[in-house]
């Protein structure tokens, strides 16, 4: 959202420094109140500005020619260009055309009637506001790269609509209170099809019904269009979309009001301003894969009742500062209290109106703890935490490689990306052999397999988005195993449940076959290879019930028997 609001909104003193430079240049045209900005379009050339000062003009404009019309507000306001419920108040039916500082509004309601009806290519529409039209505030139509960017659609029936467009950019609008803030659907025109030539889909050839323009094939879907960094805001619908389009532009997507925090289905665990999943966009398969996250998303705990506390995490270490999220009703005032569970004398207190943040400092003594938020009749809502110190620990300080080692943690911050990693004893931070993310517990236990090289390693535990850890284990010491093993677990088992078989002592090239108990070696039900390793973990699934073995070969050429497992039985 803050790059939707750092948006640079063209201003009065930019169109009017603009507009004093093409005056000197005797490349730009002026119109006022009781002309005809029509006039003063059919009047320019190619690559002119005609500039319409504060006002209202009842008139519906054709653009041609790479025209751009340009609104000056001097005091006045910026002008209004009002259809009046006819047609389309502004049509661009040539290429290059520029749209700056203008109300647009007064679309008629009959089908292809906007308040700007785009029929051409390479068009730029900024700083403009679209308002109160009945059909569409934008219409684009068989075209494409053309660019809608830091403007305003209200009150249409649809904000912006495309149909059979592709390429185009709409970036940096506010989107609100329309019928339905984007739809982009399929071009259908009647006319004769053919086989495109690319192979794509349907051609569809046309003659326009606007003079000067060329016969254009075209296909009928809309594809390719960008959209990102939008505002939708109570709309009925936001967005509906038959193409193939991208709703982000590869680094952010759009804010949506309904979509932007917890409560609605938006997380942001890592404050990063961009929600967590991304979100599918009605109509076909598109999605907006970054979308845009409130500052309340990144508060996923919340207490119930009538006063809400939010934190972003329940697990704080000794003596770190807490922020805390909160709302009373509205005209109330009251305080925020942190207490040992259970306990009735605060620990920390603070005074709170309304709704907003406050932060506390957690105690140095580990333990249990409730946040309370109270008004004058008493608690209206609480939420418990923990405070630990971090830690982490092996289940055992020797090993070989590929054993299985259980890892327990605890006083993680319980943030979604901390983590736990194995490292060579000595190593540094920022080089983890492997690494498991803890998604948000604060504590419990993780399996690592030993590494496959005889060593000494340890494990830490990380604050999500930190380089140092905050917590080490004891050292590890991993001798290299000798002979050949293989365990397959669990030894019962029902049907199509996953098998795990760990193995060691396997050369460059083997493999690792699941047999029906007794079969010979040759009739095997699957067989995959071990990439490689001399150790390790694969998984089967049994086709069905019975008692089933896992044997080791050399190759899966010669086959020469290295091994088998334990039986498993499967019902």
């Amino acid at each position: 959202m803050q790059k939707l609001l750092d948006s640079p909104w063209l201003t009065a003193s930019i169109l009017a420094a603009a507009a004093l430079l093409l005056a000197i240049s005797g490349q730009a045209v002026t119109v006022t109140p009781g002309e005809s900005i029509q006039d003063a379009v059919e009047m320019a050339s190619f690559g002119e500005t005609v500039f319409v000062s504060g006002g209202t003009y009842h008139e519906n404009v054709f653009l041609r020619a790479g025209i751009s019309l340009v609104g000056l507000d001097q005091g006045d306001g910026l002008p209004t260009i009002d259809a009046s419920g006819d047609g389309s108040a502004i049509t661009l039916s040539a290429d290059g055309c520029t749209l700056e500082g203008l109300i647009v509004s007064g679309g008629g309601e009959e089908e292809g009637d906007a308040g700007i009806k785009i029929l051409s290519r390479n068009n730029v529409i900024r700083g403009v506001s679209v308002l109160g039209n009945a059909n569409c505030g934008i219409l684009v139509e068989d075209s494409g790269n053309n660019t809608i960017v830091e403007s305003i659609f209200r009150r249409n029936a649809i904000g912006i609509a495309l149909r059979g467009a592709w390429g185009n950019a709409i970036a940096s609008n506010l989107i609100e209170f329309n019928g339905r803030g984007i739809e982009i659907l399929p071009r259908e025109v009647d006319g004769s099809m053919t086989p495109a030539e690319s192979g794509l889909g349907v051609s569809i050839k046309y003659m326009p019904t606007l003079e000067g323009e060329d016969v254009r094939e075209l296909g009928r879907e809309a594809r390719g269009n960008v959209i990102s960094n939008n505002r939708f805001a109570n709309n009925g619908q936001n967005a509906y979309d038959e193409g193939l389009d991208d709703w982000d532009d590869g680094l952010s997507g759009n804010s949506f009001i309904d979509f932007d925090d917890l409560a609605e289905g938006c997380t942001d665990r890592n404050r990063d301003g961009i929600c967590d999943a991304g979100l599918a966009i009605p109509g076909g398969s598109s999605k907006d894969r970054y979308p845009l996250a409130s500052e309340n998303a990144a508060f996923v705990y919340r207490s119930g009742g009538r006063g809400e506390l939010m934190l972003e995490r329940i697990a704080y270490n000794p003596g770190e500062e807490m922020e805390v999220r909160y709302g009373l009703p509205s005209g109330t005032s009251g305080r925020i209290e942190l207490l040992p569970a259970n306990g009735t004398s605060p620990i920390e207190a603070v005074g709170v109106e309304g709704s907003g943040s406050a932060n506390l400092m957690v105690p140095a003594e580990e333990g249990s703890y409730d946040l309370r938020i109270f008004d004058e009749g008493g608690p209206l809502s609480s939420i418990a935490i923990a405070v630990e110190v971090p830690d982490v620990s092996a289940s055992i300080q020797s090993a070989s490689t590929c054993d299985m080692i259980v890892i327990t943690y605890s006083g993680a911050p319980g943030l979604f990306g901390d983590w736990v990693g194995v490292f060579p004893s000595g190593g540094s931070d920022d080089r983890p052999i492997e690494k498991r993310v803890l998604a948000g517990s604060s504590r419990g236990q993780l399996n690592f397999i030993a590494p496959q090289s005889a060593g000494s390693y340890d494990f830490r535990l990380f604050r999500e988005g930190e380089a140092a850890a905050i917590a080490v284990s004891g050292p590890v010491h991993v001798a290299a195993s000798s002979g050949v093993r293989i365990v397959a677990t669990p030894s019962t088992a029902t049907s199509g449940e996953a098998i795990s078989v760990s193995f060691w002592g396997a050369k460059p090239n083997g493999v690792i076959g699941m047999y029906t108990m007794t079969s010979p070696d040759k009739f095997m039900i699957d067989m995959q290879s071990l990439g490689g390793r001399s150790c390790g973990e694969i998984t089967f699934v049994p086709p069905g019930p019975g008692r089933y073995d896992f044997r080791m070969f050399e190759d899966n050429v010669y086959r020469k028997h290295m091994g088998a497992s334990n039986v498993v039985v499967v019902s």
